[in-house]
């Protein structure tokens, strides 16, 4: 703000003049901003007005740059002072940013990463350059722009820093930067635990679960070659006549007389996929591709299984009495339950829960494994489990879930009020934040040998069928029934 001052109030009729800017070291346009005005006057009885020039900022760190205003055409006062400076004082630090073409999660080695300066500096060198889990390397450079390798020692978090004041600009020092961060990763993910068994009978799986070594690639959800949840990653193939697979890798179109079951969807919770087929296996001899050659990449990019498909032989053998799962331990008395077997591990699901609003029930839900056609719930504790080979909760299908009527400190479990429930009571499954809304159609009580009704096929809809215990008998010390409950969706809110 320039202000512009008589010696004494200005007579009748005021004061006007011609007032604007003209450059010095400062340029008009890209340091201030050039402004006139033509018949400017300060009225009468008045000894002063202003005149406001805008400066243009910038981030150059420079000299002192100064521009003049100019007084012309007075009339009704004499000019004693008709130009006054104005200047532009430099406050610009020189800043530093450091950048890659890598993203984060990289399996590049070594890093390329690119220094940049907001000005030309000097006295910046490699040794100003601090890494953390890395090796610098490679340093050139000069002016504003420098480059410099960064080489991992591990893979792991590796990182880079510049301090502030390490390099000079033309009055300034740097500000420093922000720290550069690259996650590195050159290990292949494999299967760490799957559902899939060797042998069924009666039907074969509708879903089933992969849980990998570590979290694997779903950026474009299922729309990339390389994500988790596109469905061509797996193949499920039919041997055919012959019981032999003809078709050497995903890669392979199908060959001989082998026949390719549809994979419906693909469903990702970190680090486990849930693969569901259009249809449960019929009997037959399969095998079940995780595809590695065309293929499910890590975070880093790294091929599944080193660039390999891993492969499951099954065979779905023709039904035989089987039964319902154990789902009760006896009531008001302590049960000392043994380790539980790595392979009938329990696969955490994440997000996924049941409530039974009307009996205040909240249970986590977790996937078990199946064997034999046998599901063995004995370590469930307070939570529900979904039997895997089912439906997958909320999909379309029979999805079959299960929990303890008494658990083994003889206590109620979460479906000791099971037999309580009636037509059209609700059902809520938690997913992701979207609650599925179930209604209660159909109820029964039957024998554990009796499971046509428990594993109905089911089409067009998505069913939830709740299965404990029911009618402990003291003599033999089992549960003599299987309380099953079946719900249809209603809605997703």
């Amino acid at each position: 703000t320039f202000t512009i001052t008589l010696s004494a109030p200005a007579p009748a009729g005021g004061v006007s003049f011609d007032i604007g800017t003209s450059a010095n070291t400062a340029v008009a346009g890209s340091d201030f901003t050039a402004k006139s005005s033509i018949g400017k006057t300060i009225s009468v009885g008045n000894s002063t007005t202003n005149f406001d020039v805008l400066v243009n900022g910038d981030i150059l760190d420079e000299q002192d740059e100064t521009f003049f205003v100019n007084l012309t055409n007075v009339i009704n006062a004499s000019l004693i002072d008709g130009q006054g400076q104005g200047t532009i004082i430099n406050d610009d630090i020189p800043s530093v940013v450091m950048s890659s073409v890598t993203t984060d999660f990289t399996r590049i080695s070594p890093i390329p990463v690119i220094v940049t300066f907001s000005e030309n500096v000097t006295g910046f060198g490699a040794s100003d350059i601090v890494p953390g889990n890395g090796v610098i390397g490679n340093f050139v450079g000069s002016g504003s722009v420098y480059t410099f390798n960064l080489t991992p020692l591990a893979e792991g978090l590796v990182t880079a820093d510049i301090a502030a004041g390490v390099a000079a600009g033309l009055l300034h020092t740097n500000t420093a930067a922000v720290q550069f961060r690259r996650t590195y990763d050159d290990t292949s993910p494999s299967i760490r635990i799957t559902t899939i068994l060797p042998n069924y009978r009666g039907w074969g799986p509708a879903t089933f679960t992969i849980t990998f070594s570590e979290n694997v690639n779903n950026a474009g959800g299922g729309a990339s070659a390389h994500d988790v949840t596109n469905p061509v990653n797996y193949r499920i193939i039919n041997k055919g006549a012959n019981g032999a697979v003809d078709t050497g890798t995903c890669a392979d179109p199908l060959a001989g007389d082998d026949t390719q079951m549809k994979v419906r969807l693909v469903v990702y919770i970190p680090n486990t996929a849930v693969v569901s087929l259009d249809s449960p296996l019929p009997v037959g001899n399969y095998r079940i591709f995780i595809c590695g050659t065309t293929s499910i990449v890590d975070l880093a990019g790294n091929h599944f299984n080193g660039g390999k498909d891993s492969t499951f032989d099954i065979t779905v053998l023709p039904a035989d009495d089987s039964l319902l799962p154990n789902t009760g331990f006896a009531p008001h008395v302590v049960t000392r339950l043994p380790a539980q077997p790595e392979e009938l591990a329990y696969t955490k699901m994440g997000d996924l829960w049941l409530e039974i609003p009307s009996q205040q029930v909240k249970a986590n839900i977790v996937g078990v494994p199946q064997s034999e056609n046998i599901w063995d719930v004995k370590w469930l504790g307070m939570n529900a489990g979904w039997l895997n080979g089912t439906a997958f909760p909320s999909w379309e299908g029979n999805s079959v879930i299960t929990a303890h009527v008494t658990d083994a400190n003889g206590l109620p479990g979460p479906f000791a009020g099971l037999k309580d429930l009636k037509y059209g009571d609700q059902l809520v499954i938690h997913l992701s934040g979207q609650r599925y809304i179930f209604e209660i159609r159909n109820t029964k009580l039957v024998r554990p040998e009796i499971t046509t009704f428990a594993f109905e096929h089911l089409e067009d809809y998505s069913y939830l069928t709740l299965i404990t215990c029911q009618g402990f008998d003291t003599a033999t010390n089992t549960y003599l029934f299987r309380q099953i409950l079946r719900a249809v969706l209603v809605s997703v809110k």
